[in-house]
């Protein structure tokens, strides 16, 4: 069972496990354990409440327990800060994390992205004037992390913006090539 502890709550985040959303201490939601014991990723996504001043949730606990073992459990603390009306917007998008590694690179780079729900995703690599370098994935993916290798050995050393977009959901990052 997971459920969120309205204690920590105050400010009215909403918090969706996933794609359920998690009002408090006595909501919850059932996982089924695989055989093998392990739980999978759960992907959480977390949404302004009521209150559009509230920049700041601020240890948002959620606790993964069995009923049949009370003794078992888990807690994962959450803290979301909103810096603007764009980042509230992404979190409302398919795309609700990224994260590009090794940065910089100078052969492959791996681009991570968390989604909220399976979609069509398109990549491409652009030099600071905004020309199109690399288009490298056009491809449909499913809901959770999904990682990506990117072929950059070809490419001259420099400063690059990957593009990824989903969706009218468009992120934006710097991707430095040196040899």
């Amino acid at each position: 069972m997971l459920k969120l502890d309205a204690n920590t709550n105050l400010d009215g985040a909403i918090v969706t496990v996933g794609g359920t959303t998690v009002l408090g201490i006595n909501n919850w939601i059932d996982y089924a354990v695989p055989p093998n014991g392990a739980i999978g990723p759960i992907l959480v996504a977390v949404q302004r409440g009521a209150d559009p001043d509230v920049s700041l949730y601020d240890s948002l606990r959620l606790v993964l327990y069995s009923e049949c073992e009370p003794e078992i459990e888990a807690t994962v603390t959450l803290s979301v800060q909103f810096v603007n009306t764009s980042s509230t917007k992404e979190l409302n998008e398919d795309i609700i994390g990224t994260r590009i590694f090794p940065n910089p690179t100078s052969d492959a780079v791996t681009v991570e992205l968390n989604l909220l729900r399976s979609t069509q995703v398109h990549i491409g690599l652009y030099d600071l004037l905004g020309n199109l370098q690399m288009r490298d994935l056009e491809s449909y993916l499913s809901s959770g992390t999904q990682q990506m290798q990117l072929d950059v050995s070809r490419m001259v050393p420099g400063t690059y913006m990957l593009q990824i977009q989903s969706g009218s959901t468009r992120i934006t990052r710097k991707l430095v090539i040196n040899r």
